[in-house]
């Protein structure tokens, strides 16, 4: 799958001056749209600004059939918090406590403390580059205060390409960032099972400046899952063709990788965050 291009120039990313033939400053909802990331991230992802109002007139109605009790209308369901498990009294409750993600490594410190793949992880830190509308997104989502839990481990090779470049992202971003060894967080990652089995890593929890969840991401790129889909799953330990088979895997992962990064993959976050902000109570206001 080919990784998410913005549509928008970046003269449609940054609020421009009021005008008279302005259709988007024409109704009541100015002043938000004028100050909220939403509406960069919406231009960069090339989706219309609409204002609150339009967005619920474009809502299906609820609607029942003759004779029906008018509890049975039926219509666009509730949103429901996003980690459902974390409820408690009808409220969404925070991934972790404050005191819990301070505990967290900063990048550098996580860097410093390498054990394997360090050498990588700096170089793709050192790399890493954003387009003109992608540090415009970026820029946008500073007023909002968010955060982000990482889960990796040192071993991870995955986790050597994108957590850096997911460290470059939430600099840019105004994004506090705290890295999670794994195996230590189980209790963590088992909320964000992969495919609802899998604790594949990394994993990138984004939430709100309360820690209350947004959207997650992982363990790969779109693209990179497609690109190696195929060969999976290798041969087993012992079988005589696994060597072969793995050398594989890793070729067409790493070029996999050579074609998303760094721009495919900070567009796919960018993507996973707008949707987030979208359904969000907030709307993506400060």
């Amino acid at each position: 799958m080919a990784p998410v291009t913005p549509a928008a120039p970046l003269a449609m990313l940054v609020p421009a001056p009021a005008s008279a033939a302005d259709p988007v400053r024409s109704c009541d909802c100015e002043c938000f749209l004028r100050s909220s990331a939403m509406a960069v991230l919406l231009s960069a992802c090339g989706q219309p600004l609409l204002c609150a109002s339009a967005r619920r007139s474009m809502r299906p109605r609820a609607v029942k059939a003759p004779g029906c009790p008018p509890h049975h209308a039926r219509g666009r369901p509730r949103r429901k918090c996003r980690q459902s498990k974390r409820r408690r009294g009808g409220v969404c409750m925070p991934v972790v406590s404050p005191e819990r993600f301070a505990t967290g490594l900063m990048w550098g410190e996580y860097l410093a403390g390498a054990t394997e793949h360090k050498e990588r992880r700096q170089a793709v830190y050192e790399s890493v580059t954003f387009t003109p509308e992608q540090k415009a997104a970026l820029e946008a989502l500073r007023p909002l205060g968010l955060k982000v839990l990482v889960l990796e481990e040192y071993w991870c090779g995955d986790a050597a390409r994108t957590g850096p470049l997911l460290a470059r992202f939430a600099e840019e971003a105004g994004i506090e960032a705290r890295w999670f060894f794994r195996d230590q967080n189980l209790d963590i990652m088992d909320q964000y099972l992969e495919d609802g089995r899998s604790r594949a890593i990394p994993c990138f929890i984004f939430m709100d400046r309360d820690l209350e969840y947004l959207v997650h991401w992982g363990s790969r790129p779109r693209a990179v899952k497609e690109a190696v889909r195929h060969l999976l799953p290798l041969p087993p330990q012992g079988d005589p063709e696994r060597p072969a088979a793995f050398a594989r895997f890793v070729a067409e992962l790493s070029a996999a990788y050579d074609r998303v990064m760094p721009h495919g993959v900070t567009d796919e976050l960018l993507e996973a965050l707008h949707g987030a902000l979208r359904r969000s109570p907030g709307g993506g206001r400060p």
